[in-house]
């Protein structure tokens, strides 16, 4: 009786196939990351395509620590204040990024603080707002966000690089309580003392308004002029707030 051979997969062995095997051997976990990096990169893309755009985009520095809601009721009480709804979403909100950022100071006071809660060595990683800070830098410079609230001690580190404007030119006239031609502390504002949210925020928080930079300016002009235009009527709205 004739026994029947079972077929074998039946393999094309081409150029191709041995140079894909190849590169697979060799690369595997080079492409698998890369993949991956992709994928991450995507989301990351179309969330931000599908992220509404706030009316007014506002910048924060210092050492107070927002929880999601904070951030939130900050950025809506910059929306009440708001004279216009600029994006036409049919709401009048800020965007609002914050940085949290402790100097050499508060760093210790924080060290000091954990030790005398039960923590023997506690570990901070002072780098981390180092880079906190340079973000704030360089944030400053792209021309995004022309609303500033930041500590005096990070106010002090850049108030020589001419990057805010007077007070005189964006309100009209230096209020009586300025802290100086560029700032005022917002707890010296009808507005920082109103809403909780601004209250909340550490005394010696400063707000200013940045300059227009001349690399956004170039870069899109009158788009630019547009959103910094907006960002000034909403700045002078929150200064001259009354209850």
């Amino acid at each position: 009786m004739n026994e029947k051979k079972q077929g074998g997969e039946i393999r094309v062995d081409t150029r191709l196939s041995r140079w894909l095997d190849n590169y697979w051997y060799h690369y595997k976990w080079h492409t698998i990351i890369l993949a991956f990096a992709l994928i991450v990169v995507l989301i990351c893309t179309l969330q931000m395509c599908a992220k509404e755009d706030a009316d007014v985009n506002i910048l924060y520095a210092g050492s107070h620590s927002f929880v999601e809601s904070g951030r939130g009721e900050l950025s809506s009480a910059v929306g009440a204040v708001m004279p216009r709804d600029y994006n036409g979403d049919g709401r009048k909100q800020a965007g609002l990024s914050t940085l949290y950022i402790l100097s050499e100071e508060q760093i210790k006071a924080l060290r000091h603080e954990l030790i005398e809660s039960g923590e023997e060595n506690p570990l901070i990683n002072a780098g981390y707002y180092v880079q906190e800070l340079n973000k704030f830098y360089q944030l400053l410079q792209t021309g995004e966000y022309s609303i500033c609230l930041m500590e005096s001690w990070i106010y002090e580190k850049v108030r020589e690089n001419g990057v805010f404007l007077p007070l005189s030119e964006a309100l009209g006239s230096k209020p009586d309580l300025a802290y100086d031609d560029y700032t005022i502390r917002l707890s010296d504002t009808a507005f920082g003392c109103y809403f909780t949210a601004a209250a909340q925020l550490p005394e010696d928080t400063l707000i200013a308004f940045r300059r227009q930079g001349s690399l956004t300016s170039l870069m899109n002009r009158d788009r630019a002029e547009k959103t910094y235009a907006q960002a000034l009527e909403t700045f002078r709205a929150m200064m001259n707030f009354e209850e």
